[in-house]
């Protein structure tokens, strides 16, 4: 009897335990594709300042597609806007601006 209630304890501190964890993994590689995406604005405009010129992009890393779209906002000012879809299916969009 006391081994069959320790067993229907473990089984339910596990079930509650497993969502908790998948979720979080899930997080985690959400974090990860925007910190990407930052990383990849931040390359992006640096060299478009060090002179190259900017033209719309799509890259994939690791399975997530990043649409690079360019925008002159005058001409010694562009914004960057990197947009992905992850991989729990939500649309995310970062941008970044920079002046030369």
């Amino acid at each position: 009897m006391e081994v069959t209630v320790a067993l229907l304890v473990l089984v339910v501190c596990l079930s509650c335990l497993v969502p908790i964890l998948q979720r979080a993994t899930v997080e985690r590689r959400a974090v990860s594709e925007r910190e990407y995406a930052l990383t990849l604005i931040h390359n992006e405009l640096s060299e478009w300042s060090a002179g190259r010129s900017a033209e719309n992009d799509r890259l994939t890393v690791n399975g997530t597609a990043y649409d690079l779209q360019w925008k002159e906002v005058d001409p010694h000012t562009v914004e960057l806007c990197v947009v992905w879809q992850d991989r729990s299916q939500r649309v995310n969009e970062a941008c970044g601006i920079a002046m030369r």
